[in-house]
């Protein structure tokens, strides 16, 4: 337990860093004392849709959330020239690469993989190595999935592998690939951090843990559109498999849109600390959604493209100690429903302590409180 603390204390600081490349004063169209993330957005990225309240989603709405929206009033995603990974002499010390793999050694510092295409040759897929808790950061890079060359995910982090995640201004895009199951994979001890990145066509999930795995997850100023596409996965951002204890669960100031065409089956933020495993049942030391962004569009016939935006489930058995739903305005149109815990049969799982405020169902014709409770135990709906 005492590597896992100094691992995360290490993490905690590298996700307050604040990134160079900044916006110019003033151009934060909502300004820049909510930490919304626009003060420390690149000032050009690739994804920036400034009409999203105003038509681009299909709906045009007269109120919107209060703060700089990613992906709307500041730009993600990468920007500058990319490199091609695979040229002699182009990578740093840390990272080698043979047959459509690369491989990056945690554990030489430091590891930082700038400005890399990793969607050329088919797709790149990364495996993550080392045992040190040291850092690799990738910064303006772009990822692309493909059935033949990274047939399962995109990076790779293996079992004893311990090591933190940090992904700024990045591109993923897994072009609806069937036989995805995440964009990343993570069985060792690792934290992983994604800021002001773009995510599209999302077959499955951005992050997957497995059975072992205590990873923390930290996701703030992203933007995505389109999560699953009827491939048979529940689409979802994160999903732990491991009957672990996961420290920290974070989502914050994101930015989620699910079009007419796609299907997600499950949930933008899904919020479960764990499948039973051969250890059993998993714990969630803290659980904070805030300030997200979620636009669920119905399809053509009026049917659901999400089950619900926002879904916390502790139907495994599973335990949360701290759970905070806080300031998410969402437009549940082609979902069952915005908020929910669910509970399900002989479900015995529980939240510690919780709390549930500030949340908007977000309509054409403006806005209006999400009202629900949610107490300890097993057989309260939130926010529902």
């Amino acid at each position: 337990m005492k590597k896992i603390a100094i691992l995360v204390g290490a993490w905690l600081a590298l996700i307050t860093w604040s990134p160079g490349g900044a916006h110019a004063a003033g151009t934060c169209p909502l300004g820049t004392a909510t930490p919304d993330g626009c003060a420390g957005a690149q000032s050009s990225g690739s994804v920036q849709h400034t009409n999203y309240f105003s038509g681009y989603t299909g709906t045009i709405y007269k109120t919107r959330p209060p703060w700089n929206v990613a992906g709307v009033d500041y730009p993600v995603g990468h920007t500058g020239t990319l490199f091609d990974p695979t040229i002699a002499g182009a990578l740093p010390a840390c990272a080698s690469y043979a047959s459509n793999m690369m491989t990056i050694n945690g554990d030489s510092q430091p590891c930082v993989l700038d400005h890399f295409d990793f969607s050329l040759h088919g797709g790149i897929c990364l495996n993550i190595t080392g045992r040190g808790g040291n850092t690799v950061k990738f910064t303006n890079d772009v990822f692309s999935a493909n059935a033949s060359k990274c047939p399962n995910y995109l990076i790779h982090v293996g079992g004893g592998v311990v090591t933190n995640i940090v992904g700024l201004y990045l591109d993923f895009d897994d072009n609806f690939t069937p036989s995805m199951s995440s964009d990343i994979d993570v069985t060792g001890v690792s934290n992983v951090s994604l800021q002001y990145s773009n995510f599209r066509n999302i077959s499955c999930r951005i992050i997957n843990t497995d059975n072992g795995s205590t990873a923390s997850v930290n996701l703030r100023y992203n933007y995505l559109e389109g999560l699953g596409a009827g491939n048979g996965c529940h689409g979802e951002t994160v999903e732990y498999n491991s009957a672990t204890t996961v420290v920290m669960h974070r989502e914050s100031y994101n930015n989620y849109y699910e079009p007419v065409s796609f299907g997600g089956d499950t949930s933008f933020a899904y919020v479960t600390s764990g499948a039973p495993g051969p250890a059993g049942p998993g714990a969630m030391t803290t659980a904070r959604l805030s300030h997200n962004v979620m636009i669920t569009r119905p399809t053509a016939g009026g049917g659901v493209t999400v089950s619900g935006a926002l879904w916390v489930d502790t139907s495994f058995n599973n335990t949360i100690s701290s759970l905070t739903m806080l300031n998410n305005w969402i437009d549940p149109a082609g979902s069952y429903f915005a908020i929910l815990v669910d509970v399900q049969g002989a479900n015995l799982g529980w939240i510690a302590s919780s709390v549930c405020t500030g949340n908007m169902k977000l309509t054409a014709a403006g806005a209006a409180p999400i009202t629900g409770t949610l107490g300890t135990g097993a057989s309260t709906v939130l926010c529902n």
